[in-house]
């Protein structure tokens, strides 16, 4: 099992080179900031409380699955976190670009990709016609963290997946029940 941790590991830290230092340009140097914000809890928690606010039946219905697959899921990437205690990549690699993060939490799994793959998974539910766009608006949020130097890979990997799996079952609740 060790040695399979290693590769991961190793396979991790070349791709996390890969998207920071490969692909990294004055473009993608101004673009990454913003769009990780998508993820982030002014945008991902603000919306769904608009729809529910504002809006009527199915928006409403729509914004409260995002609050609950949002919410629970990070009860989980929190309890994570804590158990794996993995360090941030531009925490113990030094020639990684932070642009200027002050993060102080841990880096497994990444709760921005959660949160915006929780937040966009439900809306393709509900807008099938726009889930391309929604999808890789939430990919685009999961990379953003590998190029910023705030996760590795695996982290957005398993942030992608923990949305899925809450989304899914949210939806699929609020379609018994409600």
């Amino acid at each position: 099992m060790k040695k399979v941790l290693n590769i991961i590991f190793n396979n991790d830290i070349k791709l996390l080179y890969l998207f920071s230092q490969f692909y990294k340009c004055k473009l993608l140097d101004k673009i990454m900031p913003t769009i990780t914000h998508l993820g982030g809890p002014i945008f991902t928690i603000l919306l769904p409380l608009a729809m529910i606010t504002f809006g009527k039946d199915n928006t409403r219905k729509c914004g409260l699955e995002i609050i609950t697959s949002l919410s629970t899921s990070h009860i989980l990437v929190h309890f994570i976190k804590n158990i794996f205690s993995r360090p941030r990549p531009y925490w113990i690699i030094k020639d990684i670009c932070n642009f200027n993060l002050n993060l102080e939490d841990y880096s497994f799994p990444s709760g921005h990709t959660t949160a915006a793959f929780s937040v966009f998974i439900i809306l393709s539910l509900y807008m099938p016609h726009l889930a391309i766009v929604f999808l890789s608006v939430a990919l685009l949020v999961g990379i953003s963290r590998v190029y910023l130097g705030a996760h590795y890979p695996t982290d957005v990997f398993v942030g992608m997946l923990i949305a899925f799996i809450f989304s899914f079952s949210t939806h699929t609740v609020f379609n018994i029940y409600f």
